[in-house]
């Protein structure tokens, strides 16, 4: 039930999405540069969203094979017409899909957040590929929204220990921060990226708060 509700909040966020996703094209510039100079013939985009890790891609490898992987058809479809060459699309939850094949790297950027699960799907993704980059945010984002609110916007983030158990290559921690004028314009954030915001106050006491919001991205980036 969980899974379909992110599917559709994605699904309706595909036209407003880049329109918003300043943090998450800096992040997929971060994980470019821990790619190596190796050479790469197959790229599996995993939570491609409109397809903005695969355009930095492709700047490096235009030669590769790339496969777009999403639980929103939407989103796969916006990827693909942005996308310079055809690629292939997987439309499905990738925590719990069974790959079919291995590629020469496998890339998320913050994706894995929304799975249940994410240090298990990275175990069992790294015999599909030969090299794993990915970002996920941690425990500490939000820290603002959540000193207001009682929970934060999403799922529970794991913290760096849990994260650091799988004992990435290299890794990296990168703090990154949006302001917004108030609850409202958060919430008008998070739909238009397709987030589901969820807080237990009442209407009118969230209408109470008008001051301006710092939402805070601690975005941990690897290797494995």
């Amino acid at each position: 039930m969980l899974k379909e509700q992110i599917k559709t909040c994605f699904d309706n966020a595909a036209n407003t999405y880049d329109s918003v996703a300043e943090i998450q094209r800096k992040s997929a510039k971060v994980l470019m540069d821990f790619l190596d100079d190796r050479k790469i013939s197959s790229i599996i985009d995993i939570g491609c969203g409109t397809g903005n890790v695969s355009l930095e891609l492709y700047k490096k490898y235009p030669d590769a094979e790339y496969t777009f992987c999403d639980i929103s058809e939407n989103m796969l479809r916006i990827a693909a017409e942005k996308f310079p060459k055809a690629s292939k699309q997987i439309c499905c939850d990738a925590e719990n899909y069974e790959f079919d094949r291995s590629y020469d790297l496998a890339i998320s950027n913050l994706s894995m957040q929304w799975f249940s699960e994410a240090e298990k799907f990275i175990e069992r993704i790294k015999t599909h590929c030969k090299l794993l980059a990915f970002s996920t945010l941690l425990n500490t984002s939000f820290e603002s929204y959540k000193k207001l609110f009682k929970f934060p916007p999403t799922f529970k983030y794991p913290t760096l220990d849990e994260i650091l158990k799988i004992t990435p290559q290299q890794y990296a921690i990168k703090r990154y921060a949006i302001e917004l004028d108030n609850f409202f314009g958060v919430a008008r954030y998070f739909k238009k990226l397709g987030a589901c915001l969820k807080s237990h106050d009442n209407p009118s006491k969230l209408a109470s708060k008008n001051s301006p919001i710092i939402l805070e991205y601690d975005i941990f980036f690897a290797v494995v």
